[in-house]
């Protein structure tokens, strides 16, 4: 067998377990995150370090949801998760809703007017 080919056989299958591994491991970001959320690692298997983080945060309108890697660690999945935020389902993670102002307290604050207008019989 020649050299130069028996060279080009190994760089294709290292290339090929990197593509294997590169599915397998963006596949199991996303088997993670729909997994219900009464799965999880029992604790005494969990890597990730207990902390309060919340699953959703609305503040003025803007929304942020954040993954629960049901008990893996943040930094394992972090890179997938960026590239979905950001490219691939970015309003799944953020976004802004329409402010109901109503239901707000910026009128007490003087930050708007409220108008309130008798319905018409």
């Amino acid at each position: 067998m020649n050299t130069s080919r028996k060279t080009r056989c190994i760089d294709t299958g290292v290339m090929g377990c990197l593509v294997v591994l590169m599915v397998a491991y963006v596949g199991s970001y996303f088997v993670v995150l729909s997994l219900p959320a009464g799965i999880r690692l029992p604790q005494w298997m969990s890597v990730a370090h207990a902390k309060v983080r919340p699953a959703y945060v609305e503040i003025s309108g803007e929304w942020t949801l954040y993954p629960d890697y049901r008990g893996l660690p943040e930094w394992f999945f972090g890179p997938a998760h960026y590239c979905d935020r950001t490219y691939l389902r970015p309003g799944l993670w953020s976004g802004t809703n329409p402010r109901n102002r109503e239901l707000s307290f910026e009128w007490l604050a003087g930050e708007g007017t409220i108008t309130v207008t008798p319905k018409s019989r």
